[in-house]
């Protein structure tokens, strides 16, 4: 009889998460980092960019739309 899977380990506190929202510098630790949270989420509720909202939950904003660019970096990928 196979094991059963084990869940995938929480990222380590040494990961971090590097990312830009409108040019301003966001980082976080592994023990930070919600692996259930959505990016909506994470922007209402741990940065002060609150404009960002639920359309209707379907996957198409609603037009007009700003345009959001959201750049991410694996901190332990990236030095510097």
């Amino acid at each position: 009889m196979a094991a059963a899977a084990s869940p995938s380990p929480a990222p380590s506190s040494a990961t971090a998460v590097v990312f830009a929202v409108n040019g301003e510098r966001v980082e976080l630790r592994g023990g930070d980092v919600d692996p259930g949270a959505t990016l909506l989420e994470f922007l209402r509720t741990r940065t002060r960019f609150t404009g960002p909202k639920l359309g209707c939950g379907e996957g198409t904003p609603p037009f007009p739309s700003p345009s959001v660019t959201l750049l991410l970096l694996f901190g332990v990928g990236c030095a510097g």
